[in-house]
């Protein structure tokens, strides 16, 4: 890897770049006023490398050039340095939960992907326009989204322009709440920051001003929005934190930011049904500086320590309905493989439910009139026939003959016979070892019980039918 400089086109400065066997692998985002000499360009990139060197020590990785490591723990490449130290919202939220998680890239992630598209590119080109909406534009945006697209079945494509119509026609531009960074809107807009060597971002749909200052002037308050494609059915709350914490560390927004507020705006399906888990009683989340400082150390250290330390084994959870092993994976694939996603889903599973109880109880009717002229069989572990029960001393078999009796021979027994004597014999306030004392007394027997058909463990003292 080589640190370099390349001069910005029409422009006097430069910018800093690293390159990897001649392909270019990263690039400063800095502005040409940042780097107007080739040698402050060349001297980013260098910090750059060894802030790439400082993560790999960290990880126990041997750096550009070092002597003395083994072999097997060679450098990797520039490119799996920046995977190694940038880190998305999406990837720690749901590491957190399972440390074998993998983002899916399947049909419903790549839907969603496209919708969030055609959203940012209607709103663009109603700020070129300078047009508060345009609804006429939303066929040929979602046409030039699909065919960007990769993923998506051809079925949906009428589904994701019903989808962005209706925020077109629900929604309007509002261009003077935007928030511009940079001399340019904040859609899509990344937030970044950077904690012990390790960059964390998180993509927001849309940054609007609060304050209603002079848009020229850095915001005191905004607005994060993130649009739902009804994908996600949990709890936001990790998301908005996560997107407040990266706003106020965030150089580029207001290092004096003050507030910040955070809506997640779920856009409805084709049934019309819209879920907001991220709203309490119609209200945002709002948060303000120091409010999520402890939070979000927390968060931090405990992913460092979960991802650099032994891995584990896979564990079920939320993640795993967003996780590509969802199929593969033991804890995995009992629940969110067959976990529903819409309604329609949940009706078939429902449909499936009440098929196999009707089927379980077809299959006993079956094995009951078979085992009605035949013996008993063992089957490995289960016992299945007319069988007696196990346990003939079960309180169930034991029953009252004579109430008055018994409640005489509870009083020699110094017990309050007419405390058991209710409206018939509450044999729960009887201890159990007098029952064969009160059947010699002739109050009580025991009832012979009958063969019943049951499928059973053949071992073991407990009783299933």
């Amino acid at each position: 890897m080589k640190a370099t400089s390349r001069k910005l086109p029409g422009e006097s400065g430069f910018y800093a770049v690293i390159r990897d066997d001649k392909r270019v692998v990263w690039v400063c985002d800095h502005a040409g006023s940042k780097h107007p000499t080739r040698r402050s360009a060349n001297a980013c990139a260098r910090r750059e490398l060894k802030r790439w060197d400082r993560a790999h020590l960290q990880a126990g990785i041997r750096p550009r050039g070092a002597r003395g490591y083994p072999a097997a723990a060679a450098a990797p490449t520039a490119i799996q340095a920046i995977q190694r130290t940038t880190f998305r919202r999406s990837y720690v939220e749901n590491f957190l939960q399972c440390t074998e998680y993998l983002p899916d890239q399947g049909d419903n992630a790549q839907f969603g992907i496209m919708v969030h598209d055609a959203i940012h590119q209607y709103i663009r080109l109603c700020i070129n326009e300078r047009v508060e909406s345009k609804t006429s534009a939303v066929p040929g945006v979602v046409r030039d989204a699909y065919a960007r697209a990769g993923g998506v079945h051809p079925d949906r494509l009428d589904e994701a322009v019903e989808m962005v119509d209706a925020f077109a026609r629900t929604r309007i531009l509002e261009a003077e709440r935007l928030l511009w960074v940079e001399n340019a809107p904040a859609l899509e807009f990344q937030l970044s920051a950077t904690v012990g060597g390790f960059r964390y971002t998180g993509t927001c749909d849309r940054i609007d001003r609060m304050d209603g200052d002079d848009p020229y002037d850095p915001p005191r308050f905004i607005l994060i929005r993130d649009y739902k494609t009804q994908w996600a059915k949990v709890e936001h709350t990790f998301q908005g934190r996560f997107y407040a914490a990266l706003a106020f560390l965030d150089q580029r927004i207001n290092q004096a930011l003050e507030g910040v507020a955070v809506e997640f705006d779920h856009l409805p399906l084709r049934n019309g049904l819209v879920y907001h888990p991220g709203k309490v009683g119609n209200q945002l989340a709002y948060f303000e500086r120091g409010d999520l400082d402890h939070w979000f150390n927390d968060v931090i250290e405990i992913f460092r320590r979960r991802y650099d330390g032994p891995r584990g084994k896979p564990v079920g959870g939320m993640s795993c309905q967003y996780c590509v092993k969802r199929y593969t994976c033991a804890a995995a694939d009992l629940v969110a493989n067959l976990t529903p996603e819409d309604s329609d889903q949940a009706a078939e599973l429902l449909s499936d439910r009440m098929r196999s109880a009707e089927r379980a109880k077809t299959i006993n009717a079956a094995l009951n009139a078979y085992y009605k002229n035949h013996k008993p069989d063992v089957f490995g572990e289960l016992e299945v026939g007319y069988l007696l029960p196990k346990n003939p001393s079960d309180p169930r078999y034991w029953q009252v003959t004579d109430d008055r009796g018994l409640a005489g021979e509870l009083d020699k027994r110094g017990m309050d016979g007419k405390s058991v004597l209710v409206t018939r014999v509450d044999k729960k306030l009887i201890p159990t070892q007098l029952y064969d004392m009160l059947v010699v007394a002739n109050v009580a027997r025991w009832n012979q019980p009958e063969r019943k058909f049951r499928i059973r463990l053949a071992s073991g003292e407990e009783e299933g039918e």
